[in-house]
Order: C-alpha cells, then sequence, then structure tokens
C-alpha cells in the first residue's frame, strides 16, 4: 500500500454515508470517478488488496444500496483510500452525479 498523500487527481464530493466493508460499518466520506475514502473503520480490519464496499444511500437519498469493487491503497488512523475498481458505467454516471452535485452546493455557499 502506498502512503497516505491526500492527494486527489480527480474532483470528489464530500459525504458521510453508511458503508460495508467485510462485514464492518463504516462511513464514506468522500467519493470521485476514481477512489472513495471510508472513516470509521474497525481497528483490526484485514483489508486485503481487493475488496468490495456496499454503499448504503438510503434513507439519506432516494438510492439503492451499491456494491464498488475497490483496491485498497492506504490505510491510517481508522482511515483508508480505495481506488474504484472497473465501475460500471451506471456506477461512473451515479459518481459524476454526486461529485456534480455536492460541489456545487460549495460553490453556491448552501453547505
Amino acid at each position: 500500500m502506498k502512503k497516505n498523500t491526500r492527494l486527489r487527481k480527480s474532483p470528489r464530493a464530500l459525504l458521510l454515508h453508511p458503508a460495508q466493508l467485510l462485514g464492518e460499518w463504516a462511513m464514506l466520506a468522500d467519493i470521485s470517478e476514481k477512489g472513495i475514502r471510508l472513516r470509521g473503520l474497525a481497528k483490526g480490519l484485514p483489508l486485503k488488496p481487493q475488496v468490495k464496499v456496499r454503499v448504503e444511500w438510503h434513507p439519506l437519498a432516494s438510492l439503492e444500496p451499491e456494491v464498488l469493487e475497490a483496491r485498497c491503497r492506504w490505510v491510517k488512523d481508522g482511515e483508508a483510500g480505495l481506488s474504484l475498481v472497473a465501475p460500471s458505467k451506471r456506477q461512473k454516471f451515479l459518481i459524476r452525479a454526486l461529485v456534480h452535485y455536492h460541489r456545487q452546493e460549495v460553490v453556491d455557499g448552501s453547505t
């Protein structure tokens, strides 16, 4: 795993949605077309090089849960950065829409 550099190559949306990783709950902190950041990971969670993350959008958004394939890039202090692996066209569209919507909120000053 690479050292946590906190650099992101794609625009991201800052979110707080429940996510399940290896049967444990965490929070999806942000998402971009390239990856996600999780917070509140269980201590000692054995992150494998490639994992599935289930994001529970509902009830905060009217979306069905989403399962994203991801590769673990870094872990530090209960947080992890994961790069997305081959998201579907629908998943790419959903992520772009979320990023656009949440970045627009920041530009408008409504957050």
